[in-house]
């Protein structure tokens, strides 16, 4: 018992270890070595010194490139976005500021927990639309329908600006159910680490 005890205290610790900056924005990203091609992380209200909020965290992915001139704050360099909802969610919520304006406004003080970032890296051959649509279907049906969350799906080809990182699809996922009442319910256990097993493992499954 004692040694497994250890084992989770010294994950922990290593997970406090790789904490980065993303852009001005804290949150702290895991890496499962069982699932290399997935990241995973919590977008928090604070860490340390830093206090985020969603509307912020969702434009550094919308211009993942800086450029010199100054841009709208809602201007696109991502590759593509669109914005998932519940059947039930209402229509202005398609556009993701309203989306990430409205969440926001609908928090309360206690908030923890802003949104779940997952990211799946893409290899292989196959045209951009290609993986987009498959990544696309599953958030549709395993998040939107199935879990009752609103998803901004969010493409970046990283060769763009001169990197040699894989073509990847983030998932920005805000903590709580959307109904037709508006943001609900939290996520529970999902908005945590051990979101991500859950998470692997439904995208490993997918058959579009």
């Amino acid at each position: 018992m004692s040694t497994l005890r250890g084992r989770r205290v010294g994950w922990r610790a290593e997970m406090k270890s790789i904490r980065r900056t993303i852009r001005g924005t804290v949150y702290i990203p895991v890496h499962d070595p069982a699932h290399p091609d997935i990241g995973w992380g919590v977008l928090r209200r604070q860490v340390d010194d830093t206090i985020n909020n969603l509307p912020a965290f969702v434009q550094t992915k919308l211009q993942p490139m800086k450029r010199e001139t100054a841009t709208e704050a809602w201007e696109r360099s991502c590759w593509r976005d669109d914005v998932l909802l519940p059947p039930v969610a209402n229509d202005d919520l398609c556009d993701v500021r309203v989306l990430s304006e409205r969440y926001e406004s609908s928090a309360l003080p206690e908030t923890k927990d802003l949104a779940i970032v997952a990211t799946i890296r893409l290899h292989g051959a196959e045209p951009m639309h290609a993986y987009w649509e498959r990544v696309r279907s599953f958030a549709h049906q395993r998040l939107a329908v199935d879990r009752r969350l609103a998803v901004i799906l969010v493409e970046h080809v990283p060769a763009h600006a001169g990197s040699r990182a894989a073509n990847h699809i983030h998932m920005v996922i805000p903590a709580r159910e959307l109904t037709a009442q508006g943001f609900g319910a939290g996520l529970g256990r999902f908005a945590s680490d051990r979101g991500l097993p859950v998470f692997a493992t439904g995208w490993a499954s997918w058959r579009p």
